[in-house]
């Protein structure tokens, strides 16, 4: 079943699900309310900071995220995908910098 869930066809399929459902103008305008909300509130800000602080002082987190980013870094098609972007977002920084935009 493991197999099924991880071809490339279901990763698209639930990919597209998820834009559909998250992607949206009004999902987006949503979750920035409700995090804008939440984010004032005094209490609250002070929580999820010390929630952040304590999850990334995690020995097992940290580990986690080196052997996914090595992972997902090895994959060509994802290497040149991320390689791209990042020249385009170069690309456009300059552009802009330079009044091109």
């Amino acid at each position: 079943m493991k197999d099924v869930l991880a071809s490339p066809e279901a990763r698209a399929q639930r990919s597209a699900a998820a834009k559909l459902s998250q992607g949206s103008a009004e999902a987006r305008a949503r979750r920035g309310a409700l995090s804008r909300r939440a984010w004032v509130d005094p209490e609250n800000r002070a929580r999820q900071s010390a929630s952040r602080k304590a999850a990334w002082e995690s020995e097992e987190l940290r580990s986690r995220q080196s052997t996914s980013r090595k992972k997902t870094w090895a994959d060509p098609d994802v290497r040149a995908r991320r390689s791209a972007g990042i020249k385009a977002a170069w690309a456009r920084r300059k552009a802009a910098k330079d009044g091109l935009l």
